[in-house]
């Protein structure tokens, strides 16, 4: 089941025909008052003719088929009367969408110290429009969060004297974002990461210490709408096994 943003749900209710509508009602209302049709009919007007005037002099006060003249809700959010209702959001559901991915994997020791390895992952679509979704409410769409293609790959190189040397990069395909409050898109970038680790053994024995720098060249991108951009980020971790 795939489940959209936060949307405002609340059902409208809408009155398109309310002229013609209010145009027969006051009609029958005429017609059924002798006196009133009597005098009409002494101007020369018919109760249709009276009723289409005067719902024509107030055509402009009336709402039109895109207006919504009130709200469906529970009676247990019906706040009394005078007073304003509130609106309700909630996730929808679409049921199934369709769509495929593949996901590879691969690492080669290149010699018992040395290893070079490679991942990917790619889906077939990243975004559903009410055609897909089979609704007919264009600004309906439920995205994946997520890129249709990524990718990281690299070399790692692990010394018997417990040194430890790893250069990778990584690649997330631009995707567009429907989370909530969160609608944007979200540009691709490309990122080196570097790491190096140091093993005292003849020192003291049992610490470790490791660097890692992700983003290595200060790409300042953004992974996701609503979150803050991320530049250069270095991690050190000294450890001590007993």
């Amino acid at each position: 089941d795939f489940v959209g943003p936060l949307a405002m749900e609340t059902p409208f209710v809408f009155v398109p025909t309310l002229a013609s509508d209010l145009t027969a009602a006051l009609a029958g209302g005429i017609q059924n008052n002798a006196v009133l049709a009597g005098a009409l009919a002494g101007l020369g007007l018919t109760p249709e003719q009276t009723a289409a005037l005067i719902v024509g002099l107030a055509g402009g006060q009336l709402p039109d088929a895109q207006t919504p003249v009130a709200i469906v809700q529970p009676k247990e959010n019906n706040p009394g009367v005078g007073q304003t209702p509130e609106l309700m959001l909630s996730y929808r559901n679409f049921g199934k969408l369709s769509y495929w991915g593949v996901d590879v994997s691969l690492q080669v020791m290149v010699t018992p110290a040395l290893s070079v390895f490679g991942n990917a992952s790619f889906v077939s679509d990243d975004f559903f429009d009410n055609e897909e979704l089979d609704e007919a409410n264009p600004a309906l769409s439920v995205a994946l969060n997520a890129p249709k293609f990524k990718t990281k790959f690299g070399v790692n190189y692990e010394g018997p004297s417990g040194l430890t040397l790893g250069v990778a990069g990584r690649y997330n395909d631009g995707f567009p974002v429907r989370s909530g409050p969160y609608a944007g898109f979200v540009d691709s970038y490309f990122l080196v990461d570097v790491n190096m680790g140091v093993a005292f053994e003849d020192a003291i024995k049992g610490l470790r210490l490791d660097v890692g720098i992700n983003n290595l060249f200060n790409d300042v991108h953004r992974e996701f709408i609503g979150a803050p951009k991320l530049g250069r980020m270095v991690m050190a971790r000294l450890t001590y096994s007993i």
